[in-house]
């Protein structure tokens, strides 16, 4: 989905998926998800995906981003991303940020996921180089038995920050999470 946007507001969404992952897929399948920026000039842009895992779902899914290793401006970006795991669905989320980003970037990730009866989901997530995170991660373990680990490592330099701002609801009876964050800073980090 990609709608027409005025470059003059940054505050309009102007590209987004949505994806909905049937019974079909194995656990062994995996899905790649590379997002490519090579302008010289990135705008700042905000986008919206959906990801819904139906019944007996099981899937990896492994997503990066990249920039030009020219890119001279920095990269302002607000990513919104809504999970859905129904009945039985397994995920486990692989999520790169980009090392070649200019050290005044600021992105900011918005993740809100909703687990209904035994779904299992593991999110990892790898930071590195430059810049500002801003990460919004709400979790609702919406029925019983659901699982939640959330695992996140960065790797920081300068003057880069990650700041995680973590929320899990568990809204039924034996639910399980856990959150695990390790980080490696240098300089004023």
């Amino acid at each position: 989905r990609k709608k027409k946007t005025n470059s003059n507001d940054p505050n309009q969404i102007n590209i987004g998926v949505f994806l909905e992952f049937n019974c079909h897929i194995k656990s062994s399948d995996n899905l790649y998800i590379n997002h490519i920026n090579t302008a010289e000039n990135p705008e700042a842009s905000q986008t919206e995906n959906w990801f819904i895992l139906k019944k007996g779902v099981q899937i990896n899914i492994i997503e990066k981003n990249f920039y030009s290793k020219t890119l001279r401006l920095p990269v302002k970006k607000s990513l919104f991303s809504n999970w859905v795991l129904e009945e039985n669905s397994k995920l486990i989320y692989y999520s790169f940020e980009s090392k070649n980003i200019n050290k005044e970037s600021f992105i900011t990730n918005n993740v809100r996921i909703k687990q209904q009866r035994k779904s299992a989901l593991s999110f990892l997530t790898f930071y590195w180089g430059l810049g500002a995170i801003n990460n919004c991660l709400e979790v609702f373990l919406e029925e019983p038995k659901a699982i939640c680990n959330t695992f996140s490592i960065s790797l920081l330099k300068n003057d880069s920050s990650v700041d995680n701002n973590i929320t899990i609801r568990h809204n039924a009876p034996e639910c399980e999470s856990s959150q695990i964050y390790r980080g490696v800073y240098g300089g004023e980090s």
